[in-house]
């Protein structure tokens, strides 16, 4: 994906598991191979390309979470397909690239990007994601393989507080510790209301209007 006029690959660790050749950036273990981009066909759980890592790939979805914009307020109320590829790398040490699609709709107040306002029922799309380094114990509560279901966040864009909330590394692993998000980036869509890019590198645009 675009971030700012230059591509992500949002990964700091698929490419230990992916065998189409390239070059990567943003922290990639073995620059030499590309990640797969937001939208690849998923890898499978478990794939072997290297005698140093095994892939584990889990998908959910995810309803009613908030999203928060420069100002600290929540601005929409997010639906989410969420892929999630752990690599183990030895001795406890991980690495995970997470990666989102889906929908919002705004609330009424201050827009995302802090420029102006923005009213209740605004519609679009986003994609993004993140990359994270962390230690920790695999001992998973649900299954490793393809969709580990649907979660209702049940999230409030007035309080801030989401009673669903589900941390996904205690899903799977003990002790996390150490956990690092070594790249992040969302891009926002919302036709004639404007787009919004969210990242580490720096935002850009914004969302307002009615």
């Amino acid at each position: 994906m675009l971030i700012n006029g230059k591509q992500i690959p949002l990964s700091c660790c698929v490419s230990w598991v992916d065998g189409r050749g390239g070059s990567g950036e943003f922290g990639q273990r073995e620059p030499e191979r590309e990640a797969p981009q937001l939208g690849a066909e998923p890898l499978s759980v478990g794939h072997r390309l290297s005698r140093r890592a095994t892939a584990h790939q889990r998908k959910s979805k995810i309803f009613n979470d908030i999203d928060s914009g420069v100002l600290g307020n929540y601005w929409a109320y997010d639906d989410i397909v969420r892929h999630i590829t752990v690599v183990s790398l030895g001795s406890n040490n991980y690495c995970a690239s997470v990666q989102y699609q889906g929908s919002f709709t705004t609330v009424n107040g201050s827009s995302p990007g802090g420029t102006g306002t923005i009213a209740d029922g605004v519609i679009g799309t986003f994609q993004g994601g993140y990359t994270a380094d962390f230690t920790g114990t695999f001992n998973p509560t649900v299954k490793t393989k393809g969709s580990i279901g649907t979660v209702d966040y049940a999230c409030n864009a007035s309080t801030g507080i989401c009673p669903g909330y589900v941390d996904w590394t205690t899903q799977f692993f003990t002790g996390v510790g150490g956990f690092n998000q070594v790249w992040w980036g969302w891009v926002y869509h919302a036709g004639n209301n404007g787009n919004w890019v969210n990242a580490l590198s720096g935002n850009s645009g914004d969302i307002t209007g009615n």
